[in-house]
């Protein structure tokens, strides 16, 4: 670098440039782009918020003709009357299942003894509904009573009385007979 600049003030194309004084005021900075809150300069905002008009813009007019194509194809009756909307009547309270008669006896499905409660085969369509007592039977006599607790379609669950055990000395077990009281 030194080589050159002596080459160049060797040949007298060096000259020195005179110092000018500082200007007195400093011209304001190139003014940096306004930013949004995530830090995108706001012509990418303008920008992208153009093209989000320009896209509700196209939709609008697509649902406008489209409006108007079912509007053709509406008999002119019904183009001028507004929609009846009929009310839907509320359900009535949900009433106890329509008890169906049994193809097979129930029968105890299984026992829990720590718990004292057992399965039924046979559920709500059979009649064998929440809250209402069941016998459980073996060779046809009558061993316990149990009220029942939970029941859907196809079986129940049911809480075995204890104090009904005392009658005839025996626990419910599998395959017992049930039968509503």
């Amino acid at each position: 670098m030194l080589c050159l600049a002596g080459l160049l003030l060797l040949s007298g194309c060096w000259r020195e440039v005179p110092e000018q004084p500082e200007p007195t005021s400093v011209p304001p900075p190139t003014a940096a782009p306004e930013s949004d809150a995530q830090g995108l300069p706001a012509e990418i905002e303008l920008e992208e918020l153009r093209l989000v008009v320009r896209t509700l813009a196209a939709e609008n007019r697509r649902l406008k003709q489209r409006i108007q194509e079912l509007l053709q194809h509406t008999p002119p009756d019904e183009q001028s009357s507004p929609v009846a909307v009929t009310p839907v009547p509320e359900s009535p309270e949900p009433t106890e299942p329509v008890m169906q008669p049994a193809s097979e006896p129930a029968e105890v499905l299984y026992v829990n003894p720590n718990w004292h409660y057992l399965v039924i085969s046979q559920g709500a369509e059979e009649g064998f509904t929440a809250s209402k007592e069941v016998e459980i039977i073996r060779e046809g006599v009558s061993i316990a009573t149990a009220t029942i607790t939970e029941s859907k379609p196809g079986q129940a669950v049911a809480e075995i009385d204890l104090s009904s055990l005392g009658r005839s000395g025996l626990y419910p077990r599998e395959n017992d007979g049930v039968q509503l009281q």
